[in-house]
């Protein structure tokens, strides 16, 4: 078998397989959105181990993702060869299967792109997924052909770059085990919010950053999640909570070193690295101690500082002159077809910056959620007016509440402008907030009119005929801001409406994206519209007339803007959206720990919360005077739910579906040659 093949490599390269058909291996972590009881529990066919590894080492026998650096894929008969051009439905179901055990093996390892060796019968297929696309080779037969096998396992346990198998990110490497006792010696410093758990120690790794400017690299030890986008087909945003790495220096961790914000993503080539706007907003922006921004530190674009060599325009274009013949950094799949493809490949980004925040749904009371969106406003309104910088994506991960806030200092504060836009502006040179198109090029103008945001968060107007020959403007960024905070409000507050109304507003559940725009749009405007009397869509935030107050006047003004047509611009202003937020803060009757997770569970309605669970009786206990009845009867996610021809059961193929979602988003390209 595979064992055989292997068997002449040297003992430091051979390669362990073992079976896991019947096994489930979770991937560790909360954020991974997937199939499965916890979120990606695959079960691959055949797992190989890195390098060096043999059936006698603990970590192989306990056969978890930490042990396994590729996958095969065994089925009876080349029909179930989930590449062919007619695939039956079994073989989607592998597909799917591939495309998960892929994006498993990305996320965890931090692999730059990974391998599945299929095997359909006597036949065989090399597959290389990276963050765009999977590359297939052309099939061949085992038996005739088993030295193309043996081949390809050899130069996968001898990399070129990077670590022990092709695809390691030469960035990025485990910790020692000084290391890591003195890792576990620096956590001891940090808060509670910031403290890892077994599990997130498991991810600790060591990552270097490098600066694209002055050509610096500084080492982090980074060692909880604080965000993910784990999609196979996205940026692939990774948020981490990091410090530097001072294991040299002070082998002893007498000095505490503060935690920073590591965050990586693949950026799609066709716009300008997250660096970038973050350098423009440090030389233009003058308010620092309160701006609502972060401060960046260090980093760049990865995928563009390895580019000393011209970007292949096909595979057969490649010449001893090349020191690579692909990008690390950089996918090269969409390439491998021509240089028009190029603007479809993504490039590895990485930076830090020095606030470390949480997520604003983590808010310790629904005054400490109003501050934090109010900051982020005004770090919205400095990065426009000051550095001429539109956010163009406010949505929930977007904005952080800031964990050890100094007197004066801002509560929240907005990041993440990779999605952003930047004027031709000179930096420094003061701009209106509603600037005029025609200060604005051409080419800005195309920039501008791109559909950009999050699908929950968007502003209606750039949802409604997919927001075609629509600019982008700054109205419709706090548009966003009121969506976001009511999809926080309805999930995380006490309130008439119960929570299953977040559901109904925020659409988001067919597999056509066409449907679920047309769907979104007309529920918002459903919303929007209603008038205050109607008791299916009056907001009433029990004990806590302040924020009962903003939600209500914020979507008077998102009304009214649609209302006066092309003169509501004028309607939805800062001026106008700050001092709503001003008075709200301002005023009395806040109620104090008011936070409540976003679902109900269970007959008697318990509230599984952070700090463990709360019965709806210990809450009214507590000081909130409300019949928890109604409550009741809309938990979130909905076991059951109803519709206008009465009640129905939620669809029980909720997580095929995300499998059909996934393996659709995956382009397949065929490669013209085999080549391992």
């Amino acid at each position: 078998g595979l064992s055989a093949l292997i068997s002449p490599f040297e003992e430091q390269s051979k390669l362990a397989f073992w079976t896991t058909r019947y096994d489930c291996i979770p991937l560790p972590t909360p954020f991974v959105d997937g199939p499965g009881p916890k979120d990606l529990s695959w079960l691959p066919h055949l797992c190989v181990s890195f390098p060096g590894d043999t059936e006698d080492r603990d970590v192989v026998r306990d056969r978890q993702w930490d042990a396994i650096s590729m996958v095969v894929e065994v089925k009876n008969s080349a029909s179930e060869d989930p590449f062919r051009p007619q695939r039956s439905a079994g073989a989607m179901k592998t597909l799917n299967r591939l495309v998960g055990i892929s994006r498993s093996l990305l996320f965890y390892h931090g692999f730059l792109f990974t391998f599945v060796l299929g095997v359909f019968g006597d036949t065989v297929r090399i597959v290389r997924f990276d963050r765009t696309a999977a590359l297939v080779s052309r099939p061949f037969n085992i038996r005739t052909e088993p030295h193309l096998v043996q081949r390809f396992f050899w130069h996968f346990t001898h990399p070129v770059v990077g670590g022990l198998v092709v695809g390691c990110d030469p960035t990025l490497r485990r910790l020692t085990l000084p290391e890591h006792e003195w890792l576990k010696r620096q956590l001891a410093h940090v808060k509670k919010p910031h403290k890892p758990s077994p599990t997130d120690l498991a991810w600790a790794r060591r990552v270097e950053v490098h600066d694209d400017r002055d050509g610096g690299v500084t080492a982090y030890f980074r060692f909880k999640h604080v965000d993910a986008q784990c999609q196979f087909v996205t940026r692939t945003t990774t948020v981490w909570c990091a410090i530097e790495d001072k294991h040299v220096e002070d082998p002893r961790a007498k000095t505490a070193v503060k935690p920073r914000i590591l965050k990586e993503s693949w950026r799609p080539l066709r716009r300008q690295p997250e660096p970038v706007f973050y350098r423009r907003l440090a030389r233009t922006v003058q308010v620092r101690e309160s701006s609502g921004l972060p401060t960046f530190l260090h980093g760049g674009d990865l995928g563009q500082m390895e580019q000393d060599t011209p970007h292949p325009a096909s595979h057969d274009s490649i010449t001893s002159e090349t020191s690579l013949p692909y990008p690390q950094h950089q996918t090269c799949s969409w390439s491998t077809l021509g240089i028009r493809y190029t603007p479809l490949e993504m490039s590895h980004v990485r930076f830090a910056i020095e606030e470390v925040g949480r997520s604003l749904e983590d808010f310790k009371d629904s005054r400490e959620l109003v501050m934090a969106v109010r900051d982020a406003i005004l770090g919205h309104r400095l990065a426009w007016e000051e550095a001429g910088i539109l956010h163009r994506d406010i949505s929930i991960g977007n904005i952080l509440i800031v964990d050890e806030r100094t007197p004066g200092g801002p509560t929240g504060f907005l990041h993440d402008f990779d999605a952003g836009f930047i004027t031709r502006y000179a930096p420094g040179d003061p701009i209106p907030s509603l600037v005029a198109l025609e200060a604005v090029g051409l080419a800005q103008k195309q920039s501008l009119q791109e559909r950009k945001g999050t699908f929950f968060f968007t502003s209606l107007a750039l949802l409604g005929k997919g927001g075609v020959g629509v600019v982008h403007q700054v109205y419709h960024d706090l548009e966003s801001v009121y969506w976001t905070l009511l999809y926080v409000v309805l999930r995380h507050t006490v309130h008439s409406l119960g929570q299953r109304k977040c559901k109904e507003i925020f659409y988001n559940d067919s597999d056509d994206e066409g449907k679920n725009v047309r769907i979104a749009v007309a529920r918002k405007r459903r919303w929007l519209n209603a008038p205050s009397q109607d008791a299916e869509n009056n907001l009433i935030i029990y004990d806590n007339a302040p924020l009962t107050k903003l939600m209500r006047d914020y979507k008077s003004l998102v009304r009214a803007m649609y209302a006066q047509g092309l003169d509501g611009k004028n309607i939805l202003t800062y001026v106008e959206v700050l001092r709503l937020f001003d008075e709200t803060i301002e005023s009395s009757g806040w109620p104090e720990q008011d936070r409540i997770t976003c679902y109900l569970s269970g007959p008697t309605g318990r509230f599984h919360g952070r700090h463990g669970t709360k019965s709806a009786s210990a809450i009214v206990k507590a000081g909130v005077k409300r019949d928890y009845a109604s409550l009741v009867r809309y938990p979130f996610p909905a076991e059951r739910e109803s519709d206008e021809k009465g009640k129905r059961t939620l669809r029980k193929g909720y997580r095929m579906k995300k499998r059909r979602k996934l393996a659709s988003a995956t382009r397949i390209i065929e490669l013209r040659e085999t080549s391992v």
